[in-house]
């Protein structure tokens, strides 16, 4: 009989403020609606993913630094360490601003780009989905992440430097993929913030998909712009649960069933 994996997702762009964890935040949200078991991870020290499933991460001792640093010094954690079990439905895993010395914790572990991928080894069975919040870098973390994945969803804006600062990206997806993991895949590029009433968002969609269409999936959803979205965050839950019946709420909604499929 087959072991039951979780299927990694990395949701991943080092240009901040492009909707990275508002997809990482309602994508989890939409999957666990239909009924899969999602873990989030936080992978910034920013903590906002925590922030925006009403956990206060600054007061949480057990956290994915934690576990970071228990698997460099080769100690094994109980499976269920740090994460919490959000109402949400969600199983959050959280960080806090003492994540950001871990590249100096890790810098003399010749294992530091797989340290996040032997733990989710661990705990792979226990989820349909895992969904990483990456930090707006390509820092070890985010390499962590896409050493971890399956997947990679990249979010981004409409918008010329957004489409400009793809392109480091994808090299860095690329380097990955041949050195840590050949598995690899990117699921495509989402682009959030969207309107159909501009005339700029319309050409920078058919930039995007003109460069980058031709050998990766650009989603034909998009997510809208919608006050209602910031809105959630700020209240501490995903727009999924705050509007259900906003046009964010149901981009998601559309997104995560494209995704993951409606669960039978």
């Amino acid at each position: 009989m087959e072991t039951k994996r979780a299927k990694v997702i990395a949701i991943a762009n080092q240009k901040g403020g492009v909707g990275k964890t508002t997809t990482a935040v309602n994508l989890a949200a939409a999957l666990s609606q239909n009924e899969y078991s999602v873990l989030a991870i936080d992978l910034d020290a920013q903590g906002n993913l925590s922030a925006c499933f009403g956990i206060e991460a600054d007061e949480q001792e057990e956290t994915i630094r934690e576990i970071f640093l228990a698997e460099t010094a080769e100690e094994e954690l109980p499976a269920d360490y740090g994460i919490i079990y959000n109402k949400s439905g969600v199983d959050i895993l959280p960080s806090n601003i003492k994540l950001a010395d871990i590249e100096m914790q890790l810098i003399t572990d010749f294992n530091r780009e797989r340290l996040l991928k032997s733990y989710l080894e661990r705990i792979s069975e226990n989820y349909d989905f895992i969904i990483i919040d990456c930090s707006p870098s390509l820092s070890i973390l985010t390499i962590n992440a896409l050493a971890a994945a399956d997947k990679v969803i990249i979010p981004a804006l409409p918008h010329h430097l957004s489409a400009i600062g793809l392109t480091q990206l994808m090299k860095t997806i690329q380097k990955v993929k041949r050195s840590l993991n050949k598995n690899l895949e990117i699921e495509g590029i989402l682009l959030t913030q969207y309107s159909n009433r501009t005339n700029l968002a319309k050409n920078m969609k058919e930039v995007i998909e003109e460069e980058y269409g031709k050998y990766i999936n650009v989603f034909s959803i998009t997510i809208p712009q919608c006050v209602k979205a910031a809105e959630a965050g700020l209240l501490g839950k995903s727009v999924i649960e705050y509007a259900p019946n906003s046009s964010v709420a149901k981009a998601y909604t559309q997104f995560a069933e494209l995704i993951g499929g409606a669960k039978k």
